[in-house]
């Protein structure tokens, strides 16, 4: 009898450890995989930044608005390392996949396949600026949507505004940029490209570092932080806001 095999017990004991140790390792692989993904989600937001940094310059200090045909993305085209044909950005159509990427806007936790109508070959858009609303007939702020890129309202739509950095008082304080993951969230998609708080709060979905329980969010100072999406309503001084009334939380560029 060759006394150098294993015997069934022993192989046994060999796959119980290997077991043990698998179940051991796993968590903290699939825990620094996590961790990846959210380092390389706070650098796109970065490069964003940086891109409206050099938007300022060309653009006496205004954020890039979302408009007919040309979205917030769009405009920071060349800004962000993209050369996109202008006749492309012009389109009413989203970005194309098979003919370019998502490069900076696509966060690697964001796992919604995208759609434009019944189009797939689009582009995931995993961020948004903060909305921004100003009745001109009242002469205020619509209370849920005061952050740095929207549209006046006069009864009608009355043109696209974009906030001045320079304007906001609490640069530290005052997110620009927040994940928001939909399937209709495409690069290149005109004017209804950045959303509202509300919508943000409306989907599990925007909070995709579901180890952490946590979201990112750009401010206007440059920043990232990973929060949890209800402490951005506290309110300077006290007190909390809400989705349909953000007035003096982290969403609200006017305060």
């Amino acid at each position: 009898m060759n006394k150098n095999k294993f015997t069934l017990i022993e192989l046994l004991v060999v796959v119980s450890i290997i077991g043990i140790l698998a179940s051991l390792l796993l968590p903290a692989l699939s825990s620094a995989r996590d961790k990846s993904k959210l380092a390389v989600c706070k650098s796109n937001m970065r490069q964003i930044q940086v891109a409206y940094q050099m938007y300022f310059d060309d653009n006496d200090g205004y954020y890039p608005t979302d408009s007919p045909q040309m979205s917030w993305d769009d405009r920071l085209n060349g800004y962000d390392g993209r050369n996109v044909p202008l006749s492309d950005l012009n389109s009413a159509w989203p970005l194309e996949k098979s003919l370019y990427n998502s490069e900076i806007y696509a966060c690697p936790d964001d796992e919604i396949s995208r759609i434009w109508g019944v189009d797939t070959d689009v582009l995931t858009l995993s961020y948004s600026p903060t909305t921004y609303m100003y009745y001109v007939n009242a002469g205020s702020i619509n209370s849920s949507k005061r952050g740095i890129t929207g549209f006046n309202w006069k009864g009608a739509l009355d043109g696209y505004a974009s906030s001045k950095i320079s304007e906001i008082n609490q640069a530290s304080s005052t997110i620009s940029t927040f994940e928001h993951m939909t399937e209709g969230r495409c690069l290149g998609r005109d004017d209804q490209s950045s959303v509202s708080p509300e919508s943000f709060f409306l989907s599990t979905a925007n909070v995709p570092h579901e180890g952490f329980n946590k979201s990112n969010f750009l401010f206007v100072d440059g920043h990232v932080e990973s929060l949890n999406a209800y402490s951005t309503l506290s309110i300077d001084g006290g007190g909390m806001g809400s989705d349909t009334n953000t007035t003096g939380t982290m969403w609200d560029a006017h305060r």
